[in-house]
């Protein structure tokens, strides 16, 4: 699998925050680092109840009021009732991959046209419970998103 780059928490400090949303530090911490480093990848995790929800959902207004242009972000849930929780699709039916069964190349064949317009102009791919991702899923995502987009890139330059 490619690698990713994920976030460890450095200090950092960025000019925009939801209006009226209170966080943590922590939260705060991870919110400045993503806002300000818009080709980062970035993995949140925490305990149960610790707010990652809460801070997604306070980066997606961000991305819908603060940055300009506007940039393109699909909310994902790896199951059907995490995409639920977070008003998102599943994962496989966002990137019209539906089962995610090899061949690589019959699969990416298999994409309607629609899809692949759409996954050519993504910016933010959010993945929620991506614990329940497996790391096969992960690089036939990477594979598809990187001949769709024809970026040679992880993920095919989706952050």
């Amino acid at each position: 699998m490619t690698s990713l780059s994920f976030l460890y928490f450095h200090p950092t400090t960025h000019p925009f925050t939801p209006l009226k949303v209170k966080m943590t530090p922590e939260q705060k911490v991870v919110f400045d680092f993503v806002c300000s480093h818009p080709t980062q990848s970035v993995l949140i995790t925490g305990p149960a109840g610790t707010g990652k929800t809460y801070l997604t959902n306070a980066l997606l207004k961000w991305f819908a009021d603060e940055c300009h242009p506007p940039i393109r972000v699909a909310v994902t849930g790896s199951t059907g009732a995490a995409a639920v929780l977070i008003n998102g699709r599943t994962l496989h039916s966002y990137l019209g991959i539906g089962l995610a069964k090899p061949p690589i190349p019959a699969l990416i064949a298999k994409i309607p046209k629609r899809v692949q317009t759409r996954l050519r102009r993504l910016h933010t791919l959010v993945i929620d419970e991506t614990s329940m991702v497996s790391a096969s899923l992960m690089d036939i995502i990477d594979i598809v998103l990187r001949t769709v987009r024809s970026v040679d890139l992880p993920f095919g330059g989706v952050r």
